[in-house]
């Protein structure tokens, strides 16, 4: 008889949050850096991380548990796969806007 007993998944939340983090920066500095880099696009979006709370939210999310990205992805099933890579697709129009706008 086998004893071993597989590990529970490790889920994905993590991964996505910080997917979802990333795609929001990205979005905000094509927007700040459609005149080309400027110190004031870094404190501007110092400014927004402070004073919009959804954005201070999901900062905060994306970057409490991180480190526990490598498990997840170790253990990563096509789900799973699916599931982020729908996370990204989703992203492409605001993304293609932001680059339009830039």
């Amino acid at each position: 008889m086998n004893d071993k007993v597989a590990a529970p998944p490790k889920g994905i939340k993590e991964t996505r949050e910080v997917i979802q983090a990333f795609n929001e920066l990205v979005i905000f500095l094509l927007r700040r850096f459609k005149d080309g880099i400027q110190f004031e696009d870094f404190t501007a979006f110092y400014a927004e991380i402070i004073s919009d709370p959804d954005a201070k939210d999901l900062m905060l999310r994306a970057f409490t548990n991180y480190d526990l990205i490598p498990a997840e992805v170790k253990d990563i099933d096509v789900y799973e796969a699916c599931t982020l890579l729908s996370d990204q697709i989703a992203y492409i129009p605001r993304i293609v806007d932001a680059l339009k706008k830039s």
